[in-house]
């Protein structure tokens, strides 16, 4: 029973604020195979400045008289950028995944059952179900957003922050 949440003097549950782990994976141009010759990189987020900025201001705004039940911390993720034992613990420590279709979705295999995934997809891409089976045999939440654009898409982050919230407190209401 080693918990590594942050202790609290109080004993009463009503008043302790869940913190959610929130993760939102960038994609970034290179070369990881021949089908990639270019070493451009598709599907990616075109405004992820103001993405970031609208995750960053994700909390419970539900709460009765100004109280919080949960709020949120941002990890913005460029997995090509650190080993493959690093990708796995850092999502493995996400209570809940956003990302552009594609096989990064995958290490939601290794997320803390009844953890949530918001797959975004644009396109062609929005057909296909490969990630949100995955969701349902690791256990997690799973919505798709559709997003305007081709392969590089734009985000609307009031959207994008309405879905986050909704599937944070459906996990805290079902927990």
């Amino acid at each position: 029973s080693s918990s590594s949440s942050s202790s609290s003097s109080s004993s009463s549950s009503s008043s302790s604020v869940v913190v959610v782990p929130l993760g939102i994976i960038y994609r970034r141009d290179y070369l990881a195979h021949p089908r990639a010759g270019s070493g451009r990189t598709s599907r990616k987020i075109v405004n992820e400045q103001e993405v970031t900025s609208a995750l960053r201001g994700v909390r419970d705004r539900r709460g009765s008289s100004g109280s919080s039940r949960w709020t949120s911390t941002l990890s913005t993720i460029s997995l090509e950028s650190i080993s493959f034992t690093e990708q796995v613990k850092t999502i493995a420590r996400q209570k809940m995944l956003i990302g552009a279709h594609g096989a990064a979705l995958s290490y939601c295999l290794w997320m803390e059952p009844g953890s949530s995934l918001l797959e975004i997809t644009s396109g062609s891409y929005a057909s296909r179900f490969h990630f949100e089976y995955f969701a349902i045999w690791a256990g997690l939440r799973y919505k798709k957003m559709h997003a305007s654009g081709g392969d590089n898409f734009q985000i609307n982050t009031g959207t994008l922050v309405e879905h986050v919230e909704g599937m944070i407190a459906d996990m805290i209401n079902h927990a």
